[in-house]
């Protein structure tokens, strides 16, 4: 999934090859670096180091690549219309931005919707193994649409009705970030609790998503349907991508992408699985199957 995050964000002006391998080992030091984080604050030991380091790499080479899109935008006439990947199309629709922010959009889009996209299919192939039912319902879906079809267009997509409800539902259940920082910004009180500015709080997915009194009595079971049921929940009882001006850049895509990915698996395949009441989950930082 990194070198499709690659290719749509930065099309070929960036290695895909090159960028998997740099992200992947910065991935690999990731956990002890958040463990010194949290023992040893920013002290320089060699876990922060190495991060540091394959980080600076990746963005010296994000650089390059946004100045090389910049000259050639000014050399030549193109419309957003034409744009084939993220990078231009920042470029082409907001002048001012500065490098900066076109970098910080883009490792958000990159890192958050590689290894999170890859974990979230791979519990979506579980739940399908595990329930054989809503997987044959999915197939029928997936028939009915598609037709004669070898492959899933994206005006398709919005047909889906009953595979969005799975994804939903896999989402809710097993999404693959467990948590998410927010920064107060002034002084306010949150459930009579007073909250000062520029304390962070932190959002915890499960939590939110699992809540009984927002969910139902079942709410920590595996039912598609809830969605299409009437209901008064709050926008904000769902977000596993985030919410509000600083939502997930790449929600749309990874949406697209799984069910690209479940569209294709299922037309050749029969997911089933084995001894599945022996997955674990492993939050390694990100909730992963095991």
């Amino acid at each position: 999934t990194m070198r499709v995050m690659v290719s749509a964000a930065f099309g070929n002006k960036l290695d895909a090859d090159w960028m998997a391998s740099k992200f992947f080992t910065m991935m690999d030091n990731f956990s002890s670096f958040a463990v010194c984080r949290i023992v040893f604050g920013s002290a320089p030991l060699p876990p922060t180091i190495r991060l540091h380091r394959r980080r600076e790499e990746i963005i010296s080479s994000l650089k390059r690549s946004i100045q090389e899109r910049r000259n050639e935008l000014n050399a030549t006439e193109i419309d957003s219309s034409d744009a084939s990947d993220l990078l231009t199309l920042f470029l082409i629709d907001d002048k001012t931005a500065s490098n900066q922010e076109i970098i910080d959009e883009g490792l958000t889009f990159l890192f958050a919707g590689s290894d999170t996209t890859s974990f979230f299919l791979q519990w979506c192939l579980y739940y399908l193994a595990l329930y054989p039912d809503i997987q044959c319902r999915i197939v029928k879906e997936l028939a009915d649409v598609m037709e004669d079809s070898e492959s899933i267009g994206m005006l398709d997509i919005s047909k889906l009705h009953y595979t969005k409800l799975f994804l939903n539902e896999v989402q809710r259940l097993r999404g693959p970030i467990s948590s998410i920082q927010k920064g107060v910004t002034c002084d306010t009180t949150l459930d009579g609790i007073a909250i000062p500015k520029d304390v962070a709080i932190e959002i915890n997915f499960e939590i939110l998503h699992t809540d009984p009194s927002v969910w139902g009595e079942d709410a920590l079971e595996f039912r598609p349907e809830r969605w299409d049921e009437p209901h008064q929940r709050s926008p904000f009882s769902f977000i596993p991508f985030s919410a509000g001006e600083r939502n997930c850049i790449g929600q749309k895509m990874a949406i697209q992408e799984a069910t690209m990915f479940l569209a294709a698996m299922l037309q050749h395949f029969d997911i089933r699985g084995e001894n599945l009441d022996q997955v674990k989950l492993v939050y390694d930082p990100l909730i992963k199957p095991k």
